[in-house]
């Protein structure tokens, strides 16, 4: 059974990035849900039927932004954390999310770059 402290929903809609941060992530031990974009993302979280620890979100997705789609899957599973990232200035990408206190990560990311944040907004003793 996947520990839901460890269980990420990543949501990018450019197949080699989102197999790039499952792959990576998976190494370190999380559990991974990916979405191709809100729709998907969306049907995932309605069918799961434990804990998501994070939504790590691309800003732009096709359709909507992760400003609209976020509250949305928040809905669903408030327990989770949210980590934004964006290859856009970080102010361009998801400005207001950033405002309001969510945490945010700029692509390109190294493997260490990413797993750091990670851990870091789930807690360190949730990801380590």
């Amino acid at each position: 059974m996947a520990d839901p402290a460890r269980t990420v929903l990543v949501v990018e809609d450019a197949p080699q990035v989102r197999g790039f941060i499952a792959r990576a992530l998976r190494l370190h031990g999380y559990d991974i849900l990916e979405a191709d974009g809100a729709e998907e993302a969306l049907s995932l979280c309605r069918r799961h039927a434990g804990s998501i620890a994070l939504f790590l979100c691309n800003g732009h997705l096709p359709v909507i932004t992760a400003e609209q789609l976020l509250p949305q899957l928040l809905a669903l599973h408030p327990e989770a954390k949210v980590l934004a990232m964006s290859g856009w200035p970080k102010s361009m990408a998801v400005g207001n999310l950033v405002a309001a206190g969510t945490p945010f990560i700029a692509k390109p990311f190294t493997i260490i770059e990413l797993v750091n944040k990670v851990r870091e907004v789930i807690g360190a003793e949730a990801g380590s």
